[in-house]
This record gives structure tokens, C-alpha cells and sequence, in this order.
């Protein structure tokens, strides 16, 4: 698992692994995430760790106040390629809602990136560093 990233690593890491959210997508995300600093979870239905996750995402999400985005990576396989995501899940990001300069559309800008299951005191601690960050 990995922790949070520190800026310079983490804008190299968004180019690379293709973060910046495509247009097409913008619309969608745009619509879900209306908070600040949230939870993307990509699972699957034939996962047998998700349900677990899923929880975690939903727990964390409602004490700490963030909005919290579930894709299924079967169902929306467009959408885990522009997050980097290549059919391990589950796969959770806390993501940073930044609107773009001289437009309406933002960018969802990844803090964290964990692979597998995360305790609800970590993703806790990820959304606190995710908010100091801003």
C-alpha cells in the first residue's frame, strides 16, 4: 500500500499514470463528487474484498463529511484506465476536486492511491492530509 504523496512526486505520478480525468469523464465525476476532498473505490463484482472495502469507504466517508464514488471497473472500464486502474481491486483513491483555470470543468487530482483493503483509521488520516493539503 501506499501513502500519501508529496506534491512534486504526486504531479508526476498524476502525468504518468494518467489522473487528469478525460472531458468526457469531467461530466460524470463532476456530477457525483460535489465535495472538496473525496473517496473514488473501484471494485468489482466478482471481488471478494470489496464488500469490505465498500464499507470502510462508506464509514470513513460519512464521519469525516466527503462524498464518496463507487465504479465498478467492469462496468466503466474507461474510467478506470484514465485512473490507472488495471483490474486489481479493490482500488481506492482520496481525490482533490480542482477546478480548472478559465473554465467550468474541474480535474480530480488523486492525494492517496490504495490498492487493496485499508483500515478505516488510514483512509481517515488520508482525508485529514487530503484537507490540510488544499
Amino acid at each position: 500500500m501506499r501513502g500519501p504523496l508529496k506534491t512534486s512526486e504526486s504531479l508526476a505520478y498524476a502525468v504518468i499514470m494518467l489522473f487528469i480525468v478525460a472531458v468526457t469523464a469531467i461530466a460524470v465525476y463532476s456530477q457525483e463528487i460535489q465535495k472538496q476532498v473525496s473517496i473514488v473505490c473501484f471494485t468489482a463484482s466478482w471481488c471478494p474484498n470489496c464488500p469490505n472495502q465498500k464499507a470502510i469507504c462508506e464509514q470513513t466517508a460519512k464521519e469525516k463529511g466527503v462524498s464518496v464514488l463507487y465504479v465498478d471497473i467492469d462496468q466503466s472500464p474507461k474510467a478506470a484506465q484514465n485512473f490507472g486502474v488495471n483490474g486489481t481491486v479493490p482500488t481506492t483513491f482520496v481525490v482533490v476536486r480542482t477546478p480548472r483555470q478559465g473554465s467550468r470543468e474541474v480535474t480530480l487530482v488523486p492525494h492517496t492511491k490504495v490498492v487493496g483493503i485499508s483500515s478505516k483509521a488510514k483512509m481517515s488520516r488520508y482525508i485529514d492530509e487530503a484537507k490540510e493539503a488544499k
